[in-house]
């Protein structure tokens, strides 16, 4: 799994020229890609070109959305009625067609990918999607979230001497953990499966 940010981009940040924390950087760096992708329900830059193969339910569907978008190529369409066992190849551009900034793919006749057997596994597809940069908007968030980790931002109250004093911006975090700013970025990502 790709980091979304790199330790040279939160130093440039946060104008740090000490290596003195990088190991604790890394790991915080690691564990707020892994978090963003989780929230967000997708990879953002680990299928931009390494192929995905992705399973989806289409019974009774005339369209449905991949997990990776913007699409960047798509090698291979095929549905299936027996819940994978067995696949027929859908011609792109003819039978299927994709909406490349969305990700929603869409039969061309209008018709449901399948209307017999079950659901599970009835259509696997072939690409590859997601960002070779990731968005600015996004670092941003991701390089926030990094600072807010590294700085304890999300422990409610603070030892400051003799004096414990409240953290005004982990009262504002929400039930998720998240700080406001930080979460409308990632909700702007965000995917739910369906």
């Amino acid at each position: 799994m790709q980091d979304l940010v790199t330790i040279d981009d939160f130093k440039q940040y946060k104008r740090i020229n000490s290596t003195e924390n990088d190991d604790r950087l890394d790991l915080i760096i690691k564990s707020v890609s892994a978090y963003v992708k989780s929230y967000c329900n997708r990879f953002f830059n680990d299928y931009a070109i390494q192929e995905k193969t992705e399973y989806l339910n289409g019974r009774d569907k005339e369209f449905i959305y991949l997990q990776e978008f913007p699409i960047l190529t798509l090698t291979s369409v095929h549905t299936s009625i027996d819940g994978g066992t067995s696949y027929t190849e859908l011609t792109i551009g003819t039978d299927v067609y994709i909406d490349e900034e969305t990700g929603q793919l869409i039969k061309a006749d209008e018709l449901p990918f399948v209307t017999t057997g079950t659901g599970h596994k009835s259509v696997k597809v072939v690409y590859t999607g997601g960002f070779n940069e990731i968005p600015e908007d996004l670092k941003l968030a991701c390089l926030d979230l990094v600072d807010y980790y590294r700085d304890s931002g999300f422990i409610p109250k603070k030892q400051v001497g003799p004096n414990t004093t409240e953290n005004q911006l982990a009262r504002q975090t929400t039930d998720i953990g998240l700080p406001p700013h930080i979460r409308r970025v990632l909700d702007l990502y965000r995917t739910f499966k369906i």
